[in-house]
């Protein structure tokens, strides 16, 4: 049986391990790196910064695992991907 989604059980192996990788670097970020960049303005500007951006890196996992990938969005045609491999295939040879 086909998935809807990600988020059906049970999760896929590099799921589960590029979740686990994305957190723990991110806990090795706050932990090992930021502390350590000797002025205060330039480890709460690497926390604000980092912040935002990890907070959004984990959102779009979120939305993009939701996504169906059945979605006639994220699937192509046959012929349209036909087209462009005919081009891609004269000018190789």
């Amino acid at each position: 049986m086909g998935r809807r989604h990600g988020w059906e059980l049970p999760f896929h192996t590099f799921q589960v391990v590029a979740i686990t990788v994305f957190f723990l670097l991110c806990i090795a970020y706050y932990a090992f790196f930021a502390p350590f960049l000797g002025n205060d303005i330039f480890e709460y500007v690497a926390f604000g910064v980092y912040s935002l951006m990890a907070l959004s890196v984990f959102i779009l996992y979120v939305r993009c695992t939701a996504i169906d990938p059945a979605d006639l969005g994220v699937v192509l045609d046959c012929d349209k991907t036909s087209k462009n491999r005919s081009k891609l295939d004269e000018e190789l040879a």
